[in-house]
């Protein structure tokens, strides 16, 4: 459908020589997020076209641009299953915020600089990528979308409910606060180099954290 509308629009841009493409993709395709797989294969997709249309029409005043999205506080992050408490995520602001900037620099991709960091490191070291997000997979925890609210949080505090707990080791308590320290400091910097990257490229326009 999106790439449908982008065809459909292009010879009027074309036509007059001017027009922009937007594509609002997801940071789940340069950091290869787990749990996106349907959602990241149609964005990857998108994000192709547009990059093999960008050099079709440049010459004639058409800019297309991607935005790899970071996660957003809407309803889509809502899920009985699963849950992104532990992420912090943009408001709804931020996001246009980002949009903005795609529209005012006319760039051809717009990334926050965790995902593109991560995205350069999976470039050099695919694997290193890989065992991350296997290591985040697992420590997130999950449960299917009709569990109870009750198992879903044991779930997420690494614990199960009290009539299905097993007996566990001091060092399997100890291996679920490390599990728990750790996604706690990977949330910090991933947040702390967002907002850097928010405050001085897309509001203060640094070039070179682009």
């Amino acid at each position: 459908g999106g790439l449908k509308m982008a065809l459909g629009a292009l010879p009027c841009m074309i036509e007059r020589r001017s027009g922009h493409l937007i594509h609002i993709s997801s940071f789940a395709v340069p950091t290869k997020q787990p749990r996106f797989t349907g959602y990241a294969a149609s964005k990857s997709a998108l994000d192709a076209a547009f990059q093999s249309i960008a050099g079709e029409v440049a010459h004639k005043g058409v800019y297309t641009t991607s935005v790899s999205m970071p996660l957003v506080e809407t309803k889509m992050v809502v899920s009985k299953g699963h849950s992104y408490d532990h992420v912090t995520m943009l408001t709804i602001d931020q996001a246009c915020e980002y949009v903005e900037h795609a529209i005012v620099t006319k760039q051809r991709e717009v990334i926050d600089a965790p995902s593109r960091f991560l995205a350069l490191l999976y470039f050099f070291w695919p694997s290193l990528i890989v065992a991350l997000n296997s290591i985040v997979y697992r420590m997130e925890g999950e449960q299917p979308p009709d569990a109870s609210e009750e198992d879903g949080a044991a779930d997420r505090d690494g614990e199960r409910p009290a009539a299905k707990r097993p007996r566990t080791t001091n060092a399997a308590g100890r291996k679920a606060r490390t599990g728990r320290g750790l996604m706690s400091v990977l949330t910090w910097m991933m947040w702390f180099f967002s907002r850097l990257e928010l405050v001085l490229a897309i509001r203060c326009g640094v070039p070179w954290i682009v």
